[in-house]
């Protein structure tokens, strides 16, 4: 499963929280950063002056994007193979 088998709660404070986070969700890490975490560290009430609201919630699309991979990496392999240099030289592809 791309999300992972078990979700998590994640509880910022005693109010605050995110209920059924995929496990991958949270443990995604990229350029040395778990996603997750580090968004949500950037909404901090006392780094923004008001609490995470609905819509910032319904923003985090991470678990779109994990869903998404397969064909992403897929994608990825067909544009690499069809790149060519510019500026042209003698090994690169003709573009027709």
């Amino acid at each position: 499963m791309q999300l992972g088998e078990r979700t998590c709660d994640i509880y910022f404070n005693a109010t605050g929280n995110l209920h059924n986070v995929p496990t991958n969700v949270w443990k995604f890490v990229t350029g040395g950063y778990q996603v997750t975490k580090k968004w949500l560290s950037y909404r901090e009430q006392s780094l923004l002056g008001q609490s995470l609201t609905p819509v910032e919630v319904r923003e985090a699309i991470l678990a779109s994007i994990l869903l998404l991979q397969p064909s992403l990496d897929d994608n990825y392999q067909v544009c690499q193979a069809e790149a060519y240099s510019w500026p042209p030289n003698s090994t690169s592809k003709e573009i027709s």
